[in-house]
Formats: C-alpha cells, structure tokens, sequence
C-alpha cells in the first residue's frame, strides 16, 4: 500500500505541479478579471454606424472652426471650442481603439467646409451645428442600446455641445 501510495505521488507530483503553475494566483485572477471587465464588448452594425456618424460630425464641426479661425484669425470662443471639439475627437477614436479599431480618416479639411463673411455668420453657422450635434446624441441616446462607454462618452458631448450652443448663441446676438 505505502509503495503504491508513493508510486502514485510520484506520477501525479509533477502533474499536480504543472496544474498549479497553469493556475492563477489570486491576484492574477483578480487582474484577469478586471481586464475582461475593461474590455469593452464590440461594436453592433447599429452602435458602429452611431459612433462612425457622430466622429463625423465632431471632425465637420472641428473643420469648420479652423476655417473661421483661417478666415477671420484669432476668435476667442472660436478658439475655445476648437478644443472641445479636438477633444470630443479623441474620446470617439479612443472607443475604437479600446475595440482594436482604426478611427476613420476624416472625410473634412478647411478647404471642403463653408466659409463665413463675418464672425456673427460663422457664430449663427456654428449654433446650428451645435444644436445638430445635442439632436444628434440625443437620438443616438434614446434610440439604441449602446455599450456603457459608448454611452458615457455620447452623454459627455452632448452636455459639452450644449455648452458651445450658449456661447455660439451669445457669439451670434441671439
């Protein structure tokens, strides 16, 4: 019995060791855990076309603030919400990249957006894409199941939009 006991601690020892070794330790388990939880699920075809649509939209309304800023020079509020807009940029693309994905290139430039003959056009001009933008998000919101990042991040730029909508307002004399 003893010799059989052995026999089979020696056969199954290095077994029970290699099982051990491919076993996480708490703390690896707890950091596996955490990363899946990170991972963000993947896009829908729906959610996709959502975030692909209002990337678009940040880099039209990006595009359109450095033409006036081109065509009218330095404009404070202009100059302000080309940040939140650069911003707004970067939180899309990092949904995509969270995801393995490539932001998609930007189908606008200062030379395929409209120009303004003043400032109070471009402010008038500049309050509609706003609005645009907060109906945008908001259909986008109320319409379609969206991951929680996904969602936070529309959350997060429709409120943003509606502050640039105040000022774009004020801007314009409205």
């Amino acid at each position: 019995m003893r010799a059989s006991l052995r026999m089979t601690a020696l056969v199954l020892g290095p077994v029970v060791l290699a099982l051990a070794a491919c076993e996480p330790t708490e703390e690896q388990a707890i950091e596996q855990t955490a990363q899946r939880a990170a991972q963000p699920e993947p896009f829908t075809p729906e959610v996709r076309a959502a975030v692909d649509s209002a990337f678009h939209s940040e880099q039209y309304a990006e595009n359109v603030f450095l033409r006036v800023l081109s065509d009218h020079g330095e404009q404070p509020v202009f100059l302000r919400w080309l940040y939140g807009e650069i911003q707004h940029t970067s939180r899309l693309a990092s949904l995509y990249l969270a995801r393995g994905l490539e932001a998609p290139v930007s189908r606008w430039n200062i030379t395929n957006v409209p120009s303004y003959p003043t400032i109070e056009a471009a402010c008038e001009a500049a309050t509609e894409i706003e609005e645009g933008s907060v109906e945008l998000y908001s259909r986008f919101l109320d319409e379609l199941e969206l991951p929680p990042d996904v969602e936070q991040v529309f959350r997060f730029i429709r409120q943003r939009s509606g502050a640039h909508l105040d000022s774009f307002e004020q801007c314009a004399g409205a």
